[in-house]
């Protein structure tokens, strides 16, 4: 019974890391993603601004 015991708390600590690890993981591409997003929104409203403004000066 001991062993059985030791197998289940060793279970739940893998269990325990892969939750935390997969929630880390998440976290840190989910950030990754939306920091590329701003950089595109922020790269299209300046080519926009710049292409507005070399039509002013024509």
């Amino acid at each position: 019974m001991t062993s059985l015991y030791e197998l289940a708390k060793q279970v739940d600590v893998l269990v325990v890391f892969f939750i935390i690890y997969g929630l880390t993981v998440s976290m840190i591409s989910s950030a990754i993603v939306s920091f590329i997003r701003w950089c595109g929104k922020k790269w299209k409203a300046h080519k926009e601004k710049r292409k507005a403004a070399s039509k002013a000066n024509d």
